[in-house]
């Protein structure tokens, strides 16, 4: 069986908000914050990437109405964007809606979330100022619902 990022083309794939797979009772939704075209020239820092992790976990996980139904928020490999796996299924304007509060709530922070050594293995590896930044633009793309909802497929 083809993985399903297999079947996607990643030329045509923009910023959004995709239900990837259903498999039994875990819903997998890939959250793609830049295009993979992109990655080359405007691809996101691990650094930025390790900031978004603890932010995204300590905003999603913070709601009260949608922690219960997170069972993982995780970079993927090609740092384009995060898995967010729930337990059920979700309406993609809903997630945006959480996702446009961890983008708000990363634009308010003057401190990363566990970002010491106690809490964190790489507590160092960290850009909070290219966070911000990487956060305000997806704020006016999730925002404006410029995000796209269908995966181009090859």
């Amino acid at each position: 069986m083809t993985p399903v990022s297999f079947t996607i083309d990643h030329t045509r794939l923009k910023p959004g908000i995709y239900l990837q797979a259903e498999p039994g009772k875990v819903y997998t939704y890939d959250l793609r914050f830049i295009a993979p075209a992109e990655s080359q020239t405007k691809g996101i820092s691990s650094a930025v990437m390790h900031t978004f992790e603890h932010c995204l976990a300590s905003s999603l996980r913070g709601s009260a109405s949608f922690r219960d139904h997170i069972l993982y928020v995780g970079p993927m490999g090609c740092c384009t964007g995060f898995y967010l796996l729930l337990n059920r299924e979700t309406e993609i304007p809903e997630i945006a809606f959480y996702l446009r509060k961890a983008f708000e709530y990363i634009l308010e922070i003057d401190e990363i979330p566990a970002a010491n050594p106690q809490q964190c293995g790489n507590y160092r590896l960290n850009d909070l100022p290219a966070a911000k930044r990487l956060a305000k633009e997806l704020l006016e793309i999730f925002q404006e619902g410029r995000y796209e909802t269908e995966y181009p497929v090859l």
